[in-house]
């Protein structure tokens, strides 16, 4: 497994999706309940997103998965919601099985560990921001990726704003 350290989790999900071969317009499969600023990085960087339901228990909806999936998506993100592991098992299947890539989601569970595994690092790629379990970081983000990463693909130079340094501050 390779890693890199980033400015943000929801950048490294973007180098990531990059590094995999994803291009412009290529689609994820995402759930529906997953956090506006992830999306709108999706976005900016031109893949498309087409979403699938979860359940109430926030399992995943495997008719609704199957009903939304298409020839244009290429890869499915699943998500380790609040740092807990999902259904890792059906989702390593269903990707093999449609020839797409996992995308896995883990957030809020940097460190976080499933039968002796990090989270994180059970999809193609996998991305956790640090900073959401480590006090008085502004920010950062981990990528994980099963092959190896082009460091060329890392252009963005993050500067902490004067709002974060003050919310730091505050904690």
């Amino acid at each position: 497994m390779h890693s890199i350290f980033l400015t943000s989790g929801r950048y490294a999900c973007v180098v990531g999706l990059k590094n995999l071969g994803l291009k412009t317009g290529d689609k994820i499969l995402m759930p529906d309940y997953i956090c506006s600023t992830l999306v709108k990085k999706i976005k900016e960087y031109k893949f498309g997103i087409k979403f699938y339901n979860l359940k109430f228990n926030f399992k995943t909806d495997w008719k609704s998965v199957n009903d939304n999936f298409d020839s244009k998506i290429k890869a499915i993100m699943m998500v380790n919601y609040f740092g807990q592991p999902q259904e890792i098992s059906k989702f390593i299947q269903f990707s093999k099985k449609k020839k797409i890539y996992l995308v896995e989601d883990n957030s809020h569970g940097y460190q976080n560990r499933y039968k002796g595994k990090i989270l994180g690092t059970f999809g193609d790629i996998g991305f956790s921001s640090p900073y959401k379990k480590i006090p008085n970081l502004i920010s950062g983000g981990i990528l994980y990726s099963k092959k190896p990463i082009d460091k060329n693909l890392n252009k963005s130079q993050y500067k902490p704003t004067l709002f974060e340094h003050f919310k730091t501050l505050i904690k």
